[in-house]
């Protein structure tokens, strides 16, 4: 079970947990109560995980259609 494939497909559901448990619950509690009680610091550190999740599931999407690319047309060994 330790393919390329389930790496990624492992590295997405992280990713996903990770929006879950840091991103989600700071926008549902700003938006029900609609202000940020949570400080000066993480008002800013928010925005930036919530941006990193986004680059980074961007990038695990394009590796992995990479790979089933070269897997489909066998243009690589290493694929």
């Amino acid at each position: 079970m330790r393919t390329v494939t389930n790496v990624f497909l492992l590295n997405l559901a992280v990713s996903d947990i990770l929006l879950g448990v840091l991103c989600m619950p700071f926008t549902l509690v700003g938006s029900l109560l609609k202000d940020f009680v949570f400080g000066h610091f993480m008002c800013r550190l928010i925005p930036f995980m919530q941006g990193n999740h986004f680059v980074y599931f961007i990038f695990i999407i394009y590796l992995f259609s990479i790979c089933c690319c070269c897997y489909k047309n066998e243009m690589f060994n290493s694929c």
